[in-house]
């Protein structure tokens, strides 16, 4: 699940880089 991933990632490294908050961008937006 990429919405998974990105929320490990962020709580992980408070902050995502630029593919994951592109990702993570069209996720929401979607």
């Amino acid at each position: 699940n990429v919405t998974l991933m990105k929320k490990w990632f962020v709580q992980k490294y408070r902050e995502t880089p630029d593919e994951t908050r592109r990702h993570a961008f069209a996720g929401h937006a979607a």
